[in-house]
């Protein structure tokens, strides 16, 4: 399994908007760790992808486009979840 690039956490970032909690626990980070992000970061894009680079750094090989698509799907962003999969031509994930 690919390993996700920080340009599409960067992509996604622009994306995701109002969800990106809901993204960050379907990732399995911890509720402290979100109330960090909002602390440190004062606009919405910047706590978004810094949850991603810290999800990416976190998991490590684990930090695949699968899971990602999993969480953004999980999360009802099936529009991210989709062009994720035709970026990766990975049209197959689907839960």
């Amino acid at each position: 399994m690919e390993i996700v690039k920080d340009k599409d956490l960067l992509d996604l970032s622009k994306r995701i908007a109002a969800e990106w909690e809901f993204v960050a626990r379907y990732l399995t980070i911890e509720e402290a760790q979100i109330n960090i992000f909002k602390k440190d970061y004062d606009h919405t894009r910047e706590r978004i992808y810094q949850m991603l680079l810290f999800w990416k750094k976190e998991k490590g090989n684990g930090a695949t486009y699968r899971v990602l698509t999993q969480a953004l799907r999980q999360s009802e962003r099936n529009d991210l979840a989709d062009d994720l999969s035709l970026r990766q031509g990975n049209m197959g994930i689907i839960l």
